[in-house]
């Protein structure tokens, strides 16, 4: 059995139904779309912002480097004063020199061999000079040479912190992202969360390590990239920015970034957009609603109307007319147009029964066909009254002739006797 639907139901179905799946494909693919975009920008920001970053931490460190080295060539201008009067001189010498300098605890040890020296140690606590309070720290040495002979050397401490002055984040500094400044030999110097400081990289992030080998991009001389696949670990993007401290030396800055922080913001739309598409469908739907309740009051009527109209009642409805309507109102004209031409013509064919044959009627149109039956009905029965009519005044004349003859024998056969009475 075929379900039968009012247009209501049927225009609300089908309306509603379009509008629901078409949002919901548009928003799908705008939201899978914007989420592609987004991960092939995420490695453009990556890219323009990795050899600023480098630069700058670079520069700072290598800035504490020449600072100490220029400690040096002084402390050599002094190596030919007396001993004590010597490390007097560079004791405040140093004290002066490093009053507003990065460098901390400068110190001159002239019995530390040259093999001792390395450029810059492994990340360690130590106080803060005149303060009450700790810091990580790494200590960054330079030889002393007098006569092109090493005669000893200096030695610095540098707050790794201030390495990271002029960090920019490629995504900004979200609550989820981790900033580490990891040594040649793994060892993180440097991490938002000081739990995580003077630990071995594969310490801080086993799962990332065991699956990905941290430690294999630490040493690389070039930024490298890795973004995870989000089996058994988090989707990320790992950054290792290079710092090259000497031609054996290489520290780097890994920033990691959650893909679900990079992508919040495409998540967030996405939503936003899931939202709007259902608003937008029900917005839909109230106005179908209003719509097809107009629609369907009013169709609902002229059915009504032709009904009656069926049953011989030729009554116009004045409230199917001024709809918001064009195409409705065009169909209650035409009912309403249909009824009084039907009118019109049972008030001319009540005319034509009550024997006025000179009433009148007015064609809807030259189509008119029920206007033009009636109308050769009329004419049918206005020339058979005429032809009727002198039907009548022949047979009056007839009888008149046939009366008289009638008339004239009878005289003739009676008063053939007396001369006088026939010819009176």
């Amino acid at each position: 059995m075929k379900l039968k639907m009012t247009i209501r139901t049927r225009m609300m179905v089908s309306i509603l139904l379009t509008a629901l799946v078409s949002f919901t494909i548009s928003v799908f693919v705008c939201a899978r779309k914007s989420q592609q975009l987004i991960s092939e920008r995420t490695k453009i920001i990556v890219e323009l912002q990795s050899n600023d970053n480098a630069k700058n931490v670079s520069e700072t460190f290598q800035n504490a480097i020449s600072e100490l080295d220029s400690l040096a060539i002084s402390c050599t201008r002094l190596c030919d004063q007396e001993d004590e009067n010597r490390d007097y001189l560079i004791e405040n010498m140093l004290k002066h020199a490093t009053k507003n300098s990065i460098l901390l605890s400068p110190k001159v040890d002239w019995y530390v061999s040259e093999s001792e020296l390395q450029t810059i140690s492994e990340p360690f606590i130590d106080k803060l000079p005149d303060k009450n309070e700790s810091a990580y720290m790494c200590r960054i040495q330079a030889p002393i040479l007098y006569d092109g002979e090493y005669a000893g050397g200096i030695s610095a401490n540098i707050i790794v912190d201030t390495m990271l002055r002029k960090f920019n984040a490629p995504f900004g500094f979200d609550s989820k992202m981790k900033i580490l400044i990891i040594t040649n030999k793994s060892t993180i110097a440097y991490s938002r969360n000081n739990a995580e400081r003077l630990k071995k990289m594969g310490e801080v992030m086993p799962n990332y390590n065991k699956k990905y080998n941290l430690g294999s991009f630490i040493s690389k001389d070039s930024l490298t990239i890795l973004e995870t696949d989000g089996q058994d670990v988090e989707k990320s993007i790992f950054t290792f920015f290079p710092i090259k401290i000497n031609d054996k030396t290489i520290w780097s800055i890994c920033v990691v970034s959650p893909k679900s922080s990079i992508v919040g913001n495409s998540k967030k739309l996405g939503k936003l957009s899931y939202m709007l598409a259902l608003l937008c469908s029900l917005l839909t739907g109230i106005v179908t609603l209003l719509v097809s309740k107009q629609i369907g009051s009013t169709l609902n009527k002229i059915g009504q109307v032709l009904a009656n109209v069926s049953k011989g009642e030729l009554k116009t409805d004045p409230t199917l007319k001024a709809t918001s309507l064009k195409e409705i109102d065009a169909i209650s004209d035409s009912t309403n147009s249909l009824i009084e031409g039907l009118q019109q013509a049972s008030e001319f064919a009540e005319q034509i029964g009550h024997g006025n044959l000179n009433a009148k009627f007015d064609l809807l149109s030259k189509n008119d066909k029920l206007g033009n039956a009636l109308i050769n009905m009329r004419d049918s029965l206005r020339k058979s009254d005429e032809d009727a009519e002198k039907r009548k005044i022949a047979d009056e004349k007839v009888n008149w002739a046939t009366l008289g003859l009638a008339k004239f024998g009878e005289v003739l056969h009676t008063s053939n006797q007396s001369i006088n009475d026939l010819s009176y």
